[in-house]
């Protein structure tokens, strides 16, 4: 949410201001977007040699970690299908 990539609504609970995610804005997001680790684990991999492998796939919305480590990747589901099928 912090970095635009996931819709949400601000609401009043209780008093406090919170931000709700509603089903169809988890939907859109999910069309978009597929976890880094996720993408590696399904071919057997870690993330951090997929992007090694890959500088032409950008990896959103990760946090660096004090270790220098970056957790929370995600990709664009388009940029891996243009890659998959040689288009710009």
């Amino acid at each position: 949410m912090k970095e635009g990539l996931l819709s949400s609504n601000d609401v009043i609970v209780r008093g406090q201001h919170c931000r709700v995610v509603m089903p169809a804005q988890l939907l859109e997001f999910q069309r978009k977007y597929i976890p880094l680790a996720d993408l590696a684990k399904s071919i057997g991999s870690k993330s951090s040699i997929l992007t090694l492998r890959n500088p032409d796939i950008e990896v959103l919305g990760s946090l660096t970690l004090p270790c220098g480590q970056r957790r929370g990747g995600l990709v664009r589901i388009a940029d891996l299908t243009r890659l998959a099928f040689g288009t710009q």
